[in-house]
């Protein structure tokens, strides 16, 4: 019968043994098994998921997001804390997958409405936010993150994480009477979902929200429901959460990274997984116990640092004297992206840069400095600019900004379909662009600087193509 609970000791797919019934939910069920075919008969987790209708074209359609999305899941358990994927297959009209057993705690049990250490929950942020770094990078959205799809690993107190949502939307899909595909319920758990998610509409930072929500629960022992209550009384139904009362010992530093993973609005929220772990590096405070030195000592010391400083202010007052600051920082900074481009850099994350062997002078300019006033720049890719491995055009556009500014940069062309990558002096990508309007070849990308300094934009098209115009704005918003 479609949708019936196996049995213990029930032979699945003539190799996994069901051993164990673990508690359902509104998705399908979920089984511990024995793998009879493999040494030793090791244990399993079999997912039997609960399509919502039958109808041959449900099913149909079913059958195939269910492959694609099994397909994906496959390769983000190429991930060491991600389960990795052994099987899936459909057994009378039901849809089965098998997955890596993880034995340990889930972060659910370990809470138990009691806070962790600070340091411990800033530990579990950043593995956490490592994984979702890889996770977004294959363009997948968790969409259920919360304690109880953390599990702490019994063999290296490493954190998995576990349960993905988008196989749950294939079992949730409907065909209405126009036959049109449409999902039933959001994906996702109440109190850890955004609005936008709410509305069927999830973002990838709508993940970096639910792991808030995790971190203020985890540092105030509240439950989501309950934290889901601490919104801004003033404005209740759009106000931020204010939690930091209810929490000791929390850095401001801290405190203000995770209100920025919990913003209302989604576009004021960071933009991804990345950004967050820059911040919550910068946050860790740089400190070492102080040692014990004699007066003499200390007067020696002391000494030597007041000279130090003297000739350092002297130096630096010199050097800045003689040079234009600003344009050589500039520089650096696009002969640094350039350089890690030839090493082979941005291949995981971004294009391969493949730089000509051309002056970063007048001649053919690699970059020019980018206005944050809104104000239009009209350019051309094309020949004498730097090219990709698959000979399209980019250039470089470097602007300076400063901690906490938020920038808005967009480009609009009538002949390419553009990308923007946003790259600091060290040439690390902070965030890439999300189409605004894929039909007009329209890209965008908002993000909020982790730190004062040197900031550079990538802008180029998808394809090869000879000769393209585009027009680049930028602005910094609410700073």
């Amino acid at each position: 019968m479609l949708g019936q609970l196996l049995q213990i000791g029930q032979l699945l797919d003539g190799r996994y043994r069901i051993v164990k019934i673990l508690p359902g939910g509104g998705f399908g069920q979920t089984y511990i098994a024995e793998d009879i075919k493999r040494p030793g008969n090791p244990e399993c987790v079999v997912k039997q998921l609960r399509v919502v209708s039958h109808s041959p074209t449900t099913l149909r359609i079913a059958r195939r997001l269910f492959e694609t999305e099994a397909e994906t899941l496959e390769r983000l358990g190429d991930h060491d804390k991600i389960p990795r994927l052994f099987a899936y297959f459909e057994d009378n009209q039901n849809f089965y997958l098998v997955q890596e057993f993880i034995s340990g705690q889930t972060l659910d049990n370990i809470l138990q409405g009691q806070p962790l250490p600070v340091d411990q929950v800033r530990s579990l942020l950043t593995e956490i936010l490592e994984i979702l770094v890889f996770v977004h990078g294959q363009k997948v959205i968790h969409r259920d993150i919360k304690p109880s799809n953390l599990i702490l690993r019994k063999i290296d107190d490493k954190i998995v994480l576990i349960d993905f949502g988008a196989v749950k939307e294939v079992i949730t899909q409907t065909v209405n009477s126009h036959g049109q595909v449409t999902p039933t319920v959001a994906i996702g758990t109440p109190g850890y979902m955004p609005l936008e998610q709410l509305q069927g509409n999830p973002q990838f930072n709508s993940d970096i929200y639910a792991l808030g929500v995790v971190c203020i629960q985890a540092l105030t022992g509240l439950l989501a429901q309950d934290i889901s209550k601490l919104r801004d009384p003033l404005n209740p139904n759009t106000g931020e959460i204010i939690w930091n009362q209810r929490s000791q010992h929390v850095s401001p530093q801290l405190v203000n990274v995770i209100n920025k993973m919990v913003r209302f609005d989604c576009r004021q929220r960071y933009q991804s997984a990345g950004e967050v772990l820059n911040d919550l590096t910068a946050s860790i405070p740089n400190s070492k116990p102080p040692q014990q030195t004699s007066p003499k000592t200390l007067w020696l010391f002391l000494t030597g640092v007041a000279a130090v400083i003297v000739v350092g202010v002297s130096f630096a007052i010199y050097t800045f004297s003689q040079q234009k600051y600003t344009k050589i920082t500039y520089q650096q900074a696009v002969e640094t992206v350039a350089e890690k481009a030839k090493e082979g850099g941005y291949q995981k994350n971004a294009p391969n840069i493949l730089l000509q062997q051309q002056s970063l002078g007048t001649g053919n300019q690699q970059s020019q400095n980018l206005p944050l006033n809104g104000q239009a720049i009209d350019d051309k890719l094309g020949k004498g600019d730097a090219v990709l491995p698959n000979k399209s055009y980019y250039k470089l556009y470097v602007f300076e900004g400063q901690a906490n500014q938020q920038v808005n940069v967009e480009m609009t062309s009538k002949e390419i379909d553009p990308a923007l990558i946003l790259l600091n002096a060290d040439g690390r990508e902070l965030t890439r662009n999300d189409d605004i309007s894929p039909d007009n070849f329209n890209s965008r990308i908002v993000a909020t600087l982790p730190q004062d300094g040197i900031y550079i934009v990538l802008a180029r098209s998808s394809e090869a193509q000879q000769s393209q115009n585009l027009s680049l704005t930028s602005k910094s918003v609410g700073f």
